[in-house]
């Protein structure tokens, strides 16, 4: 049987800071991230995932999936991992495509069927960062177009599809490890976790869709939830307004208002603020009354910088992007689709991108400031602690790779290296 290979190409830059720490596979969209749909799909023993070189080793730690590594003489069916499919998709696939055939999406190539030669050359040119994969499809295979799939091309899509997305996890969800219980409102499936606890008197909305309280999570009162949501292992969430589409944790704290956004594993945002149409990060703390903005006073479309070019979004409601381990201030102020770097610390009003590891403030008329590499590590080594998690060598590689990838583009910002006095 031919190895299932998942790919990422030149799109996981449109993703950037989110994806310096982490493959595109690694978002989410909906309830799981991209890489949990590929696991279920495939036997683990016919899968491997293809990522950055200096990711893999902190990625093969985290997941413990095989990473980089081509098995089989028999060849490959090469699935781009940003393709938004369910289980019976992805498994179609293989019956779809013959052997030398491939599925493309303008420039984009979303599955291909190839020998172990080709695969070599694809996996090549994955692994140093994607560029033009195109290239290889065309020349080596018939190429034909389908423009009905889904997948992630730029950060607002996580939004936009993510509501559609999470119904469809939810659908997914093998009925024998949750209870379903009545929502107060709506005809939705409220699925709860034998182990997860729902304090009396939370109200439940599933018009739109369904919920998930997964192992281990607890929701206290006074909290409303709306669907379609989503509650991670052992996330708590606190007196909270979780409108449509928030998917919270695994191991979160949330409360406040969150609705249509991403709050991703080891995050907290526990207090009153609000979190609208925007993705959070691993290891990320958002401070009491934070806010990000999801709507423009002119109430036009949301433009982001994508790869160093401003570009329209083309939604109107469209909030922050926050990577991971980075830490937002108390009563920190984001403005529409601006995007926070990797361990960066934010305060005050964010009218701009912040790059990572940069201390921003806009306090005092204070110039931004790079931040210790090695303060950086020593904060991720305290919160980890607070969790009963290690910070390894292989996450300490990534990021000082990251740090030092980065610098450049702290450069250009205008950020001064040295300590910053307040």
């Amino acid at each position: 049987m031919a190895q299932i290979l998942v790919f990422e190409d030149e799109t996981y830059k449109n993703f950037l800071p989110l994806t310096y720490p982490k493959p595109l596979c690694e978002l989410a969209c909906g309830g799981r991230r991209q890489r949990e749909r590929f696991v279920e799909a495939f036997p683990q023993d016919d899968l491997a995932f293809l990522v950055r070189e200096y990711l893999a080793d902190a990625y093969r730690e985290k997941t413990g999936c095989t990473v980089n590594t081509i098995e089989r003489s028999e060849g490959a069916l090469l699935l781009n991992s940003a393709l938004l499919m369910q289980k019976e998709e992805l498994n179609a696939l293989k019956t779809r495509l013959s052997k030398g055939e491939a599925l493309v999406k303008g420039d984009t190539v979303l599955a291909m069927h190839t020998d172990r030669r080709v695969a070599e050359k694809i996996a090549d040119r994955a692994t140093k960062g994607g560029k033009l994969i195109i290239d290889v499809a065309r020349r080596h295979g018939a190429v034909r177009e389908d423009n009905k799939l889904q997948l992630l091309r730029f950060p607002w899509d996580i939004t936009q599809l993510h509501e559609e997305m999470m119904n469809r996890d939810i659908a997914q969800l093998p009925r024998r490890d949750y209870k379903q219980i009545s929502s107060d409102v709506g005809t939705g499936p409220v699925l709860v976790h034998e182990d997860a606890a729902i304090e009396r008197d939370v109200f439940i909305d599933t018009r739109k869709g369904g919920v998930l309280v997964d192992e281990s999570a607890e929701v206290q009162f006074p909290t409303r939830i709306a669907g379609p949501s989503w509650i991670g292992r052992e996330s708590i969430v606190f007196s909270a307004l979780l409108r449509e589409g928030s998917r919270v944790g695994p191991v979160c704290k949330v409360g406040g208002e969150m609705e249509t956004s991403v709050l991703e594993e080891h995050s907290n945002k526990a207090h009153a603020g609000y979190l609208g149409h925007s993705y959070v990060g691993e290891w990320v703390n958002v401070g009491a009354m934070a806010v990000t903005s999801d709507l423009k006073n002119t109430y036009g479309t949301v433009r982001m910088e994508i790869d160093g070019n401003p570009t329209d979004s083309g939604a109107t409601k469209l909030g922050a992007f926050i990577a991971d381990h980075a830490k937002m201030s108390i009563s920190t102020s984001i403005y529409a689709g601006k995007k926070i770097g990797v361990a960066s610390h934010a305060s005050g009003l964010i009218n701009t991108d912040v790059p990572s590891f940069t201390i921003w403030t806009s306090h005092q008329g204070q110039q931004p400031h790079e931040l210790f590499l090695d303060s950086a590590l020593e904060t991720q080594r305290r919160m980890a602690a607070r969790r009963g998690v290690e910070l390894t060598q292989a996450q300490e590689r990534l990021m000082r790779h990251i740090f030092d990838t980065t610098r450049d583009e702290r450069l250009r910002r205008g950020v001064k290296r040295g300590s910053l006095a307040l």
